[in-house]
């Protein structure tokens, strides 16, 4: 059964009475299947529809489960499209009418609430300057990121804790729609899908008993004929099993969460089969395409009681309600107990004790008080009881425990005294007829909503602040609701899940009717008052309501599961749980959806967004709709929608939409300077503005806090977002990127603070627009990463590295630089794994560049190339294509050298080795050279050393670097020295000679003025003066003029820097050693 929205039990409902003979199907009309991935629809698999006679449904093969005998049905036809029931328009008469007893209900407003904050967006914001040094990309990032938060914050303060809108107010508790056109319907029935007609014959075949419910949570109906269940898959409306193992009627059917201890993981949930007289458990798996299968468990026991309700805990716990209206725990395990007699099965009876379990219930009162209906808060561990004197019971179930807790006996006292119970002297009104779990998406307080037959509410729950975390409970009333306009009556079919109540009132004259009413929290009620008048006051529940109607008795009413906010990911909730209200959610949420079964099949009510509402309304009345949107939803609302609405459209080539997107972006107030009594001056933006702040951060929400890897297992990462949501909020994202590219917001000429305010408004946009291209790059690079086995890039990284990367957000991949310098270190080792696997990069280094050029700069790639020509140097045998590759990759090294110096740098100790291994001269020498000129192009260790060497002096760093270079190059001449000294030994000197010559006239040939300063200290220290006398330039004839006459020419005439202590340049001391000698 779903967590939150169960069908709702059948109050009064006597199992053993004959009913009559099932009524005959209306032949209702077959709409097209929900097709997936639509606003507004519910994804789900397909059945088979081939087939007109009934086959084995098959099922899988598990350990010690035997197989059951469930048959498959598949549809071969469906009757003709029609449409659905004409809508009723909604009058706003007798708005608050019942309203004015809420004063003498005082009492149960709530206190103490913190008021909400004022409005993020609307607060002014500081005067925005372009530093001199300002970084190109994080500069703006910077200033986009308190953007999006502030919208983050924004949206959570639109979206309060039911409980904080229940304070006193002499505000109307329902409000009329903005508009009289139909745009503003509350719900309306979109579709219907009558049952197959093998279903259909097998529910009016010489049957007496029948019932049904929903089982939302694997998108099935049930029905129950005789000894006979049926799961119908309304989704596809043809597709149907049956199971037909039972010898007795079958009196009622739940479905729960299987314990994870008992049995294998394909089995999540069971069937509870119910009896007269045994109660029996099916396992159930659900295969991701959908299909069902059931599986024997051989647990079951025998009952001296029917039960009318099933209901389970996520931790697999199962209660009952019996006809002799006790509440019943179901328990069952591996092994049996001797108090079970030796059974794996065994029922307890919570309400009367384990005696009672045994006594057959012919000894009980037919009218004895008790239980009339439970819910269960699957999640919280709270069962609610309503007792048949109106009382409603508070149970802990937690754990193993089933503890009542607080009971309130004077709900239907207070219905009446509130003006909720009708006429006297019966009050009839003032009957609680059910109830309904407040789920903790909704509220940390209210726990449960009692619904009354005049259709009022009242929300109990504890007083008590962090009532959760309370060791002690109380049940008091924190508000209450009087009864929708228009509305009389509500049996007990009646229906409430996450903020809407669908009031259900069955009537037989002068046709079967069934009258909805629903009712929803007034969408822009907490955001218009904010940003259309910057006021700000506390968070009030009012509401709107519709009326439809169905023409057949309503059995139950469920959710969709996949639209419930009760079931909503983390990115739609607040920091505390709280989900997310009507507007915030609309961004990346389908309109929710609820299922309305029927003796004829399923009405579908589609509860519109906000957007939808308003792309209706003004369809139907252009302008004025813009302006009834902007009051009822809010200023940056309407803006944000308008974004919202432009990029659906552009995607979808709906040019009409396009024209209502641009319409209600001009229409936005331009941005205005304020200035402050102490002088001090700062902007309110425009509207339009804050709707693309408010649409990127609704956008970005799902990963923006989120961190990129979480831990897998030991020395394990993952990724913290799943590939399916990335692919998901990256392609928004592309969209919205898209519309704002093709549509962009034009400028404006102005003068003074208008000017000013226009400036900035640019500026801020700016940084939102590269914001934008940086999250679909961000979000690429780390789909890449995970595509290239996320975590063996992650073990090739440092500890540092690593560190960093395990509390790394979205966020600060995003915006920071520590996250681009992360990055940088992911795209390193992700190379070096490529080519320690022997494997080619030039494919990858592509892909880098074009999917997320901001995190790889095109040195970067440049350098990715050349390790890759350096690799097919080192792995070919042939000596031409040995050349050409060295060739290569000393260009690309010096290419990347040029733009990305910092990241060869570290490189360059193992391509140096590798150079020298190949005997590439030119490649060992030049290339440390290069990078110690490109690393400090503005020469600041040249001037750290003519100002003296500073302590302290922060260019000391530049020497540093620029002499780990040269010292690459003077260890390479000392080989090539070692070498020719070794060779020379041998009698063979002359090729070691050419190398060791070639090597030094590579440096000596060099412009470095300080690395001649080194070479020659090194000369000094290693007694080989005279060796810079005897090595030729490179570039020079074969002629035999004296090689020293090259060095003075080279060195004296580039010699800038003169050394402390040493009041000649170093040419100047060889050339005199050299005279004395």
């Amino acid at each position: 059964m779903s967590l939150f929205n169960r069908e709702q039990p059948q109050q009064g409902y006597n199992p053993y009475a004959q009913q009559p003979l099932y009524p005959q199907l209306p032949g209702l009309p077959n709409q097209p299947p929900v097709t997936p991935g639509q606003p507004g629809t519910v994804a789900a698999p397909q059945g088979p529809t081939s087939g007109g006679h009934p086959n084995p449904f098959h099922l899988p093969s598990l350990p010690h489960l035997p197989h059951l005998h469930l048959h498959h049905h598949p549809q071969q036809s469906a009757p003709p499209a029609a449409p659905a029931p004409a809508p009723y328009t909604f009058g706003a008469s007798g708005l608050g009418s019942s309203w004015g007893a809420r004063g003498a209900g005082s009492a149960y407003g709530a206190a103490g609430y913190t008021p909400a904050s004022a409005s993020q967006l609307q607060q002014p914001q500081q005067l925005e300057t372009v530093g001199k040094d300002e970084d190109p990309v994080y500069g703006p990032l910077s200033r986009a990121r308190g953007k999006i938060e502030r919208a983050i914050v924004s949206d959570s303060e639109i979206s309060p804790d039911l409980a904080e809108q229940f304070a006193p107010t002499s505000e109307p508790p329902y409000l009329p729609p903005p508009t009289q056109t139909n745009a503003f319907r509350t719900a309306r029935i979109t579709k219907t899908t009558p049952l197959p007609d093998a279903l259909h014959q097998e529910l009016n075949y010489k049957h007496l008993t029948a019932r049904m419910g929903l089982f939302e949570e694997i998108d099935r109906a049930w029905f129950a004929v005789d000894n006979k269940l049926f799961l119908w898959n309304y989704n596809d409306g043809r597709d149907f099993s049956r199971y037909d193992q039972q010898t007795d009627t079958i009196l009622t059917v739940g479905l729960v969460r299987a314990r994870k201890d008992v049995f294998v993981d394909d089995i999540t949930h069971l069937l509870v089969i119910c009896t007269a007289t045994k109660v029996t458990l099916l396992g159930l798996s659900r295969s991701d395409k959908g299909e069902l299968s059931l599986y024997a468990t051989n647990l079951s026991t025998d009952t001296s009681t029917g039960f009318l309700d099933i209901r389970g805990t996520d931790s697999g716990r199962i209660f009952l309600l019996g006809v002799d209206k006790d509440l019943y725990e179901l328990e069952y395990s591996t092994g049996g107990g001797w108090l079970s007699g030796g059974s794996k099965a065994w029922l307890s009876n919570r309400s009367s004790g384990y005696l009672s379990t045994w006594v057959p219930s012919v000894f009980s009162s037919g009218h004895r008080e008790g239980v009339e209906s439970f819910v269960l808060d699957a999640k919280q561990g709270r069962l609610f009881a309503l007792h048949t004197k109106g009382e409603i019971e508070y149970i802990d179930v937690q754990a193993s425990r089933f503890e009542s807790r607080a009971r309130y006996a004077v709900l239907r006292n207070d219905f009446q005294r509130l003006g909720y119970g009708g006429a006297a002297p019966a009050y009839a009104g003032a009957k609680v007829v059910s109830i309904a779990i407040v789920g903790a998406e909704e509220s940390k307080k209210a726990w449960v909503v009692a619904i009354s037959a005049s259709g009022a509410r009242a929300y109990l729950g504890s007083a008590a602040f962090y009532s959760q975390y309370a060791t002690t409970a109380s049940l008091q009333v924190l508000g209450h609701r009087p009864p929708p306009p228009e509305t009389t009556k509500a049996d007990a079919q009646s229906f409430y899940s996450s903020g809407t109540f669908i009031g259900v009132h069955y009537s037989e004259s002068p046709t079967p009717t069934a009258r909805l009413t629903f009712v929803t929290a007034a969408p822009g009620r907490q955001s218009s008052v904010r940003e259309n008048y910057e006021t700000f006051h506390l968070p009030t529940l009012q509401e709107w309501s519709s009326v439809d109607t169905v023409p057949s008795q309503v059995w139950t009413i469920a959710e969709v599961a996949a639209t419930n906010p009760a079931r909503s990911p983390p990115a739609l909730s607040r920091d505390d749980g709280i989900a997310l209200s009507a507007l915030p959610r609309q961004t990346t949420a389908y309109a929710r959806q609820f299922l309305i079964l029927t003796p004829s099949g399923i009405f579908w009510a589609l509860q519109p967004r906000p957007i939808d509402m308003l792309e209706a309304d003004i369809g139907l009345e252009k302008d004025a709709g813009i302006h009834a949107g902007r009051a009822a939803f809010g200023r940056v609302q309407l803006a944000a929608m308008g974004v919202q609405m432009g990029t659906n459209a552009d995607k979808n080539k709906q040019s009409d939409l396009i024209s209502m997107s641009n319409n209600i972006l001009l229409v936005s107030e331009p941005p205005v300077i304020r200035q402050a009594s102490n002088g001090a001056r700062s902007i309110v933006y425009s509207a339009r503005h804050d709707g693309l702040a408010l649409i990127l951060g609704r956008l970005l929400r799902p990963i923006w806090n989120v961190k990129v890897i979480v831990p897998a297992g030991p020395k394990k990462f993952k990724l913290g977002v799943t590939d399916k949501s990335l692919h998901e909020v990256q392609g928004r994202l592309a969209d919205l990127r898209r519309f704002t590219e093709e549509h962009p917001f034009p400028r404006h000429q102005a003068e003074g603070d208008a000017k000013l305010a226009w400036e900035q408004e640019e500026l801020s946009l700016h940084g939102l627009q590269v914001l934008l291209k940086q999250a679909i790059e961000a979000i690429s690079f780390v789909l890449l990463l995970n595509d290239y086995k996320l975590p063996d890039v992650i073990a090739k990284c440092d500890a540092s590295t690593q560190s960093t990367l395990a509390s790394l957000t979205f966020q600060g991949l995003l915006t920071s630089q520590g996250g681009r310098d992360t990055a940088r270190h992911l795209v390193t080792a992700l190379i070096e794994l490529q080519i320690g696997q022997e494997l080619g990069i030039d494919t990858l280094s592509a892909i880098l560049q074009e999917r997320c050029g901001t995190f790889v700069q095109s040195g970067d790639v440049v350098l990715y190339k050349a390790e890759e020509s350096l690799r097919r140097a080192e792995n070919t045998r042939d000596a031409v294509e040995r050349q050409e590759n060295l060739s290569e990759s000393l260009e690309l090294f010096t290419r990347a050298s040029s733009s990305a110096a910092a990241a060869v740098f570290p490189r360059l100790p193992d391509a140096t080795r590798r150079y020298r291994a190949l005997n590439d001269v030119r490649g060992t020498i030049e290339l440390p050279l290069r990078v110690a000129t490109d690393i400090d192009a503005d020469d600041k260790a040249g001037d750290f050393v003519r100002d003296g060497r500073n302590p302290g002096d922060p260019r000391a760093a530049f020497l540093q670097q620029r002499q780990e270079c040269y010292q690459l190059v003077v260890e390479a001449l000392k080989s090539y020295d070692e070498q020719l000294d070794k060779a020379a030994a041998a009698g063979n000197s002359s090729a070691a000679a050419n190398v060791r010559d070639q090597a030094y006239a590579f440096a000596i040939a060099s412009n470095d003025e300080l690395f001649h300063f080194y070479l020659y200290d090194w000369t000094i220290e290693m007694n080989r003066a005279d060796q810079l006398l005897e090595v030729g330039h490179p570039e020079e004839s074969s002629t035999n003029e004296p090689v020293r006459y090259a060095i003075y020419r080279a060195v004296p005439a580039n010699h800038r820097v003169q050394r402390a202590g040493a009041p000649r340049p170093p040419v100047e001391v060889l050339r005199a050693e050299r005279t004395v000698s």
